[in-house]
């Protein structure tokens, strides 16, 4: 075989492989998409309500949560006696707390903001993620509880990076969360239920230190007070 020949082969092998790995890591989202409702139902979600808890030994953090997609959200939470709650809107963002000497108000930086901006995407980053700029990389497969899983990189826009671990039955069983070198930040188990037809996370336990987060009472599409995305004191 030619230079030029062999040349042309491994380009063309390599394309053929990236592209078959393409197809791979879609074919799992989209799986997963279809297994928790399929793209209409979840894209459907305009606004939600939802409680939880965060517990650590001799720690527990109460928290409720009221989100309008793409627009803005706000989190109340009780840690220990003390009240706080965030508000993040598309242009601002603002965090109170009871432990504050003064209790004031405080303005989020553009960076703080930006970091949290994410939580008003209801729909989640493996929706539309393509059109999102999110980028996919498919890393084959890999056993997590004795269970074969499928693992997908996703990286975001702003440089944020997960691997997926997608379950036989196309769940997510477990994302870890990745530094910008792509060493595991941190790791958390998650675990499913049924709410208004829909299936959301009920749990997930953070195998770095054993966190747990409890995720209860879901509402799909209530109607939610735009008076709470205004920052006042309590």
């Amino acid at each position: 075989m030619s230079a030029f020949r062999l040349t042309m082969f491994v380009c063309i092998s390599s394309m053929i492989f990236q592209t078959a790995v393409s197809q791979t890591a879609d074919e799992i989202i989209q799986n997963h998409i279809e297994a928790i409702g399929g793209k209409e139902k979840i894209k459907s979600i305009k606004t939600m309500i939802f409680e939880g808890s965060n517990k650590r030994p001799g720690k527990e953090r109460i928290f409720k949560s009221y989100i309008v997609h793409d627009s803005a959200a706000r989190t109340e939470n009780t840690d220990n006696g003390i009240y706080g709650f965030g508000i993040v809107t598309k242009t601002e963002g603002w965090t109170y707390s009871t432990k504050t000497p003064g209790t004031s108000i405080k303005k989020k930086s553009k960076q703080e903001l930006k970091e949290s901006q994410w939580v008003l995407d209801l729909h989640g980053p493996l929706i539309d993620y393509k059109e999102k700029g999110n980028k996919v990389t498919y890393l084959g497969r890999e056993a997590i509880n004795n269970n074969e899983c499928f693992k997908v990189r996703l990286v975001k826009t702003d440089k944020k990076a997960f691997i997926y671990y997608f379950d036989s039955t196309f769940f997510i069983t477990r994302v870890a969360y990745l530094k910008h070198n792509w060493a595991v930040q941190l790791t958390v188990d998650y675990f499913y239920d049924k709410f208004q037809g829909f299936f959301f996370v009920t749990k997930g336990i953070r195998l770095e230190d054993g966190m747990e987060m409890t995720y209860t009472n879901y509402q799909v599409n209530p109607e939610i007070d735009r008076a709470l995305f205004v920052p006042r004191k309590p």
